[in-house]
């Protein structure tokens, strides 16, 4: 697998269209960090890191109670890597999605990047 972010995006999506409650990720560090952006917003319910003998993996808790699913879409990929700066971010779906970013200063969202005048790598897109 060489596209980490893409393959969280896909089991998040699968799970939703599935109608799981939760759903088992491969552990990396970015990937916890996207989590935490995402369970921030509430996109994700929670999310907890189970230890294993030879590896660790994430336990995603999806809410399924909404009334609309969640569009998560990759943006940057390994073989077109997009880059934006602060003054190229823009609102999306009138502020009810993000833009997730890796910067300098950590994974980020787009408004976060925009208050500290900063640009970097969109990783993904969810609303």
């Amino acid at each position: 697998m060489t596209d980490t972010i893409a393959d969280l995006l896909t089991r998040l999506r699968n799970a939703q269209s599935a109608r799981k409650n939760d759903v088992i990720i491969p552990y990396s560090k970015l990937k916890e960090q996207v989590l935490v952006k995402l369970k921030e917003f509430g996109f994700v319910a929670n999310y907890k890191v189970i230890k294993g003998e030879s590896f660790d993996n994430l336990e995603v808790s999806l809410d399924l109670d909404r009334n609309y699913p969640v569009t998560f879409t990759r943006i940057s990929k390994p073989g077109q890597r997009i880059y934006k700066g602060s003054k190229d971010l823009k609102t999306i779906k009138n502020g009810l999605g993000i833009e997730i970013l890796s910067t300098s200063q950590g994974v980020i969202t787009n408004e976060e990047a925009r208050a500290k005048n900063i640009g970097g790598e969109v990783l993904c897109l969810i609303y």
